[in-house]
């Protein structure tokens, strides 16, 4: 084999790898702005919860239904449940490059609100865990200003345990 061939082969088999190892461990980022991946529909138990708490004329929606509004993808929070992300797929829920994000865990015999923010840009959910529940990340920024907090499980839901302003 060519001499100068080798050290290209060696250094794309090292991308390669590193790629395939960053991605089986990278942490997963829900950003307000892209549609969401991999959507599921929302549960009927989740729009009835979320329709009590907004009010669609009030943020001069032009939807008339609640689902109509929003997306949601399934995440992997921990094993023994079935989690739900909720965010608007509506701008007239957001403020400038901020929206609000519900976490919802699912079972057989009922559906509740683990996590929300009233306003975010992204939502990052983190390898590490806390009783057996991986931790969540959220933050944004204007003008210079960036705020991310990290939250983790309590037992019964996330509680805030640090915050980082710029």
């Amino acid at each position: 084999m060519n001499s100068k061939v080798y050290p290209l082969i060696q250094l794309l088999f090292v991308l390669i790898i590193t790629n395939a190892y960053s991605s089986a461990f990278a942490d997963d980022t829900y950003s307000v702005e892209n549609p969401l991946e991999h959507q599921t529909n929302i549960p009927k138990s989740i729009l009835s919860d979320l329709s009590k708490k907004i009010d669609l004329q009030q943020y001069g929606c032009l939807e008339n239904e609640i689902s109509e509004t929003l997306e949601a993808s399934a995440i992997n929070l921990n094993s023994s449940f079935n989690h739900i992300l909720v965010k608007p797929k509506a701008w007239c829920l957001c403020g400038a490059n901020y929206c609000p994000v519900w976490i919802y865990q699912l079972n057989k015999k009922n559906t509740r609100l683990i996590w929300s923010s009233p306003g975010t840009s992204y939502v990052e959910i983190l390898d590490k865990k806390n009783r057996r529940y991986k931790q969540i990340r959220d933050g944004g920024g204007t003008a210079g200003h960036e705020h991310q907090t990290t939250w983790v499980w309590d037992g019964k839901k996330y509680s805030q345990t640090g915050a980082n302003h710029n």
